[in-house]
């Protein structure tokens, strides 16, 4: 290696840097969400278009969060059996709540997944 030449393979490393962050800006600011419109199977486009991309509330959503907020209020404790360690003991509903519960976000849309498995 030449020693004038470090800092020319600098600026070409900066440059590069440069070109990746400028496609990546360009790409925030011109990239679309086509609602399902470019997938081809039939089945995943009506899971993008009416499961993943659907912001409808359903009646059931309000008292599924009911729900958890009373399980993450609940101090009961309860033999619980972990089989993933196989301990076993007494834990609170609360804190079993809180580590195993799905975000509302997360569950919403399990329960979508779940109504287009039963139609």
């Amino acid at each position: 290696m030449r020693h004038g030449s470090a800092p020319l393979l600098g600026a070409v490393k900066a440059m590069k840097t440069f070109h990746q962050i400028k496609a990546w800006l360009k790409h925030q600011l011109t990239a679309c969400n086509t609602a399902g419109y470019g997938v081809h199977s039939p089945y995943l486009f009506y899971i993008v278009r009416y499961v993943l991309t659907d912001r409808n509330r359903y009646y059931v959503f309000s008292g599924i969060e009911r729900e958890r907020a009373r399980l993450l209020r609940a101090k009961k404790a309860i033999l619980a059996n972990d089989y993933l360690t196989g301990q076993q003991g007494e834990r609170r509903v609360c804190d079993i709540a809180e580590k195993s519960l799905k975000s509302p976000r997360e569950a919403q849309l399990l329960m979508r997944l779940a109504v287009l498995q039963q139609v």
